[in-house]
């Protein structure tokens, strides 16, 4: 069964709310890890409601499962990405170089397992939804290269 992961956009108001609060916890971070984070990423992610601020003050992953959430944090701290096999006829996850912090990252969105879902997905398909991910990406990195 495919999920859906609905699409609302936050107007440039609730955005800018948004990357003020998003920024109060990214300073939350390892300095090592703040310098990694790409806030214009995590606010498109929280413009889209893949995520939001829960009411205790934590990032809450709201697309879907796990997996997609941990294959965001590896795009970002790690660069994880896709790559298309051919004789397979889909992307498959591949690893980037960088560490993944996966206990900063595991406290910073309250789950305890996002190394084993990265880590179980090696050279397989990418998980559900993933189009979504790559694209808060692409659209980032349009910008930037303005």
């Amino acid at each position: 069964m495919k999920q859906e992961v609905k699409k609302w956009t936050l107007t440039d108001h609730q955005l800018g709310v948004a990357h003020e609060a998003l920024a109060a916890l990214v300073n939350q971070l390892p300095f090592k890890l703040r310098r990694r984070v790409q806030m214009d990423v995590m606010c498109r992610a929280m413009g889209q409601h893949l995520m939001e601020i829960d009411q205790s003050g934590r990032l809450c992953w709201l697309a879907g499962n796990y997996t997609l959430l941990a294959y965001f944090c590896g795009r970002m701290f790690s660069g994880d990405h896709g790559r298309f096999i051919r004789r397979k006829g889909t992307y498959v996850w591949v690893l980037g170089k960088e560490p993944f912090p996966a206990a900063e990252l595991n406290r910073f969105f309250g789950v305890n397992n996002l190394k084993q879902l990265r880590h179980q997905r090696v050279n397989l398909a990418l998980p559900e939804c993933w189009q979504l991910v790559d694209s808060l990406f692409a659209a980032a990195d349009a910008v930037n290269r303005r």
